[in-house]
């Protein structure tokens, strides 16, 4: 066995401090989303600001009880809601509650006697509007309640003026009936949603239980929160009662009504419920039926058991994603797919992206919408590793790396900023990719940097202190000190608090005479006020002929050097892997021969691999066997479709037009989208047979698109019937659709 010395010298850091950057990220390949840095001055950095004031209440709302009818004909609904509260001051005498879109028609107190109020709706302040006088004087800690009965007659909330983009379904909507299912009603309550269908304290940092009782035609089911206390049919109308028990925030309310069909599971003690269109039956399992595995998946990830009454996940129109609501998550309707779609849209990461925020945003809350990073991170981080656990390391490293050049990105085209920012005035404005995409790499990198134990005990600590409860950063790092000893202050201050990320310059050399390695780094990114000098911790790997050796290595200085020694006699160059795991959330620019570059396709990380093509690619004449052998022999498919990719953009295509056709019998689907966009530029009509041959008979809804948008450069007029017929054609996100109307456009210009 090899002796190994492992010695680091550190060089001055000459890292100045200068004006705030960002970094922009040319995308080499656009399908492939492969990243390198350069600098730009032209996205802001977002930094300093004054705070946005966590909201001053002189109340705790311990319980809502919602007694609510809903009108399809009129699309209206009926509302009455009962706010049981308790005085956080003594001498209370007036409370204001959040409401918009619908009309108070009166308020009363636990006797029934009437209560004055004023009722005055202000999207510009986002809180308020109905302020009532509770006709007594309260003394701290003492209880009391008002009901509210409200209507809402075809009224639908416009939510740009609430910090939503345009079409967003706020508060409760009415949807018509479409070919595919019947008239619905749902309400989407995230962020300040709450407010539109019921009174209010619509901030999450104000827990309570709720129950809620839904009057609905008699032909329809209802979904909400928590448990189901009654249902009952008198008259023609379903009385629907839920009951949540356990407290959590106004954005986690929900309620659905509509023609379901549900189907049932068990999990460990925990019911479990799908609820789809009647149509969907027969497919729904196949975007459900990885839950419990999913669930079991979390439950050993956060070192907690799933916190809820039941789970119950619901299909809805006009969302694309999903919304986390306690125990009932809607989802858009287009998660349900047939078999063909499930390689090229799986719902798993999705269902688990969901279901994580059942302890992360559902169990404990972000106290303010600064805090948001405490919900999405940790969800969109627990999905990225529930797809490393189900579909192996590389296809974990892979959606990692696709997260993070989302992030990228934005980073260099909108702005840069923290993670937890306090400037942002409208909750909505939260939800990017730098809490979405970048938290979640960081998060993958913290439990890389404390271990995977040690992180476990921190999160499960965490989760129960703050059961059923807001909560903030500070309390994490709590945790984290009480759970490990560790005080991480330094990684939440450069990865929480600060903006950017490390753009490393990795340069490394073997010296066959002193059998030795040396490894420089430097961190080029510009260091400001925003943008820290970050302490790093990553490992090199040193693969030997009868073993490999890992070294840790600790990043502090502008510029650092390395030196590696082997004390035995030589036994061949060895290989090298920097940040073998691809845990640091970093760019990474690497200075090195052809042979490490080469070694790097072969063995590297997702991320090194798809460097090394990057590299090769620009000297594309001199390596395009290289490229070619790697694109059909690569055992993992993004490896495979990004070396077929560097051909599409060859300066003359037509001479690969046969490698293009040998990667058409890949078995992945990406693959094979790669290699009709190569026929597709091209531009030879000699391709037309075999895409339509494609489009007839492909498996593979994508590759069949791909098809069509190539007929658009290589067919001819004879293919307009096809295209106009293809149009017509049902598919997942409407891809042939979309791939059809591309092509229609270029033959008729043309």
């Amino acid at each position: 066995m090899q002796n190994l010395i492992f010695s680091p010298c550190l060089k001055a850091n000459v890292q100045t401090k200068h004006r705030t950057s960002v970094f922009l990220v040319a995308n080499i390949f656009s399908v492939l989303s492969i990243f390198v840095s350069s600098i730009s001055a032209q996205p802001k950095a977002l930094f300093e600001a004054t705070p946005f004031p966590e909201k001053t209440r002189n109340y705790d709302v311990l319980h809502y009880k919602i007694d609510i009818r809903l009108d399809f004909a009129q699309e209206a609904f009926f509302g009455e809601t009962t706010v049981y509260f308790r005085a956080l001051q003594d001498g209370l005498k007036k409370i204001e509650l959040d409401a918009e879109t619908f009309r108070v028609k009166d308020v009363r107190g636990l006797e029934g006697k009437i209560l004055k109020f004023e009722y005055a709706p202000s999207p510009q302040h986002r809180q308020g509007g109905l302020q009532i006088e509770l006709g007594k004087s309260l003394k701290y800690d003492e209880k009391a309640a008002v009901t509210i009965r409200y209507e809402a007659i075809g009224v639908k909330p416009d939510p740009t003026k609430f910090g939503m983009s345009q079409g967003y379904d706020l508060g409760l909507t009415f949807k018509k009936a479409t070919e595919t299912r019947k008239i619905l009603a749902n309400t989407l309550s995230f962020p300040e949603g709450a407010r539109h269908w019921f009174p209010c304290n619509d901030t999450p940092n104000d827990k309570a239980s709720q129950e809620l009782i839904a009057h609905i035609p008699a032909s329809m089911k209802a979904l909400s929160n928590g448990k189901l206390m009654s249902n009952t049919v008198k008259n023609g109308i379903r009385s629907v009662h839920w009951k949540q028990e356990k407290p959590h925030s106004t954005y986690l309310s929900v309620l659905v009504a509509g023609d379901y069909a549900v189907l049932h599971e068990q999990y460990k003690k925990v019911s479990l419920g799908y609820w789809v269109y009647p149509k969907d039956v027969s497919n729904a399992m196949r975007s459900f039926n990885q839950t419990p595995q999913i669930m079991a998946f979390m439950e050993e990830l956060f070192g907690t058991a799933f916190p809820w009454d039941k789970n119950d996940q619901i299909t809805i129109p006009g969302i694309g994603g999903g919304a986390e609501s306690t125990g009932a998550t809607v989802l858009g309707e287009s998660t349900i797919h047939d078999e063909r779609a499930d390689p090229d849209f799986p719902s798993h990461w999705l269902v688990a992206h969901e279901a994580a925020h059942q302890w992360f945003g559902d169990l404990i809350t972000a106290r303010d919408w600064s805090e948001t990073w405490l919900n999405e991170s940790f969800a969109t981080f627990a999905e990225n590793d529930y797809i490393r656990h189900s579909l192996g390391e590389k296809e974990g490293q892979k959606y990692r790396m696709d997260k993070w050049n989302g992030y990228l990105q934005e980073t260099s085209t909108k702005y840069t900023r923290p993670i937890r920012y306090r400037g942002f005035t409208m909750p909505n404005e939260h939800f990017d990719r730098h809490t979405y995409h970048k938290g979640s790499i960081v998060l993958h990198y913290l439990r890389a940097v404390m271990g995977k134990d040690a992180f476990t005990r921190s999160l499960a600590l965490f989760l129960k202190r703050h059961a059923f409860q807001p909560a903030t950063t500070e309390d994490l790092k709590d945790a984290i000190k009480d759970a490990t000893g560790q005080n991480l202050d330094w990684f939440f201050n450069q990865w929480i608090d600060r903006a950017g990320h490390p753009i490393l310059g990795v340069q490394y050399n073997w010296s066959e005479t002193d059998k030795q390695l040396n490894l420089r780094i430097q961190q080029k990114q510009t260091v400001s006020d925003a943008v820290p000098l970050f302490e790093l911790k990553t490992h090199i790997e040193v693969a030997l002929p009868h073993t490999t050796k890992s070294f840790p290595i600790q990043i502090s200085s502008a510029d650092s050097t390395y030196i590696l020694k082997l004390h035995e006699p030589s036994t061949g160059r060895p290989r090298i892997q920097f940040d073998p795991q691809m845990t640091l959330p970093a760019e990474v620019q690497y200075d090195v021969s052809e042979t490490e570059w080469r070694n790097i396709l072969q063995t590297g990380s997702v991320r090194d691999q798809l460097l090394a093509i990057a590299y090769f690619g620009k000297e594309f004449e001199n390596y395009a066997s290289l490229l070619q052998e790697t694109a059909q022999k690569d055992p993992f498919w993004a490896i495979r479709q990004a070396a077929t990719q560097v051909f599409v953009h060859a300066p003359d295509p037509n001479r690969f037009a046969d490698f293009f056709r040998a990667q058409l019998n890949d078995v992945h689907s990406r693959v094979r989208v790669s290699a009709v966009r190569g026929l597709a530029a091209t531009k030879q009509t000699i391709h037309a047979p075999i895409l339509r041959t494609l489009f007839a008979n492909d498996k593979s809804y994508l590759v069949q698109a791909e098809a069509l948008r190539a007929l658009g450069a290589c067919g001819n007029p004879s293919d307009l019937p096809l295209l106009e017929a293809a149009r017509t054609i049902a598919s997942p996100r409407n891809v042939l659709q979309t791939a059809a109307d591309e092509a229609l456009r270029i033959l008729r210009q043309n």
